[in-house]
């Protein structure tokens, strides 16, 4: 699934809502290609993604639900899910099986009001991190959580990392 804007201000995408996706063999099974227009409103359940590059790139949206994502040998060699400029952003049972080894199950960067609930990556990954925060602002960084989730089987510890940087 692709959400996209073509670069025209006036293709400013809300109140999407989209289920049941499969994406196999693909580069990803959800990705936006947007400006930063105010795209918002977007409601993604139900998404299972096999040998799938890179399986969720989100950026430049806000007030997103996603839940109940399915990634079995993801391909990627960074983040299975990576969120760029998403505000208000809620994620909820993400499940990860298999693949190459890659840095982390989810990258946040530069997003404020993030809530990640239930995440678990299974025995057979092996994940650097389970999260990886990034923010030039230490007031969004503190907007983010990470909660009922298991990281048992990340490589490194603390699971959860946070990194903030002045911009400029």
């Amino acid at each position: 699934m692709v959400i996209q804007d073509h670069g025209h201000p006036d293709q400013v995408n809300h109140n999407i809502w989209a289920s049941n996706i499969y994406a196999e063999d693909s580069a990803y099974a959800v990705v936006t290609e947007l400006n930063d227009f105010g795209h918002s409103n977007v409601t993604v359940v139900n998404v299972t993604a096999t040998r799938v590059q890179d399986p969720v790139y989100m950026f430049y949206l806000s007030n997103v639900t996603f839940s109940d994502l399915n990634i079995v040998n993801a391909t990627t060699t960074t983040s299975v899910v990576s969120i760029h400029n998403v505000n208000n952003f809620s994620m909820q049972k993400v499940r990860v099986k298999g693949g190459v080894p890659t840095s982390t199950v989810v990258s946040v960067k530069e997003s404020s009001n993030v809530s990640l609930d239930d995440i678990y990556p299974k025995k057979t990954t092996h994940f650097n991190y389970g999260a990886v925060l990034l923010s030039s602002s230490e007031t969004n960084a503190s907007t983010i959580t990470v909660t009922n989730s298991n990281f048992q089987y990340i490589l490194k510890k603390p699971p959860v990392f946070v990194k903030i940087e002045a911009s400029g």
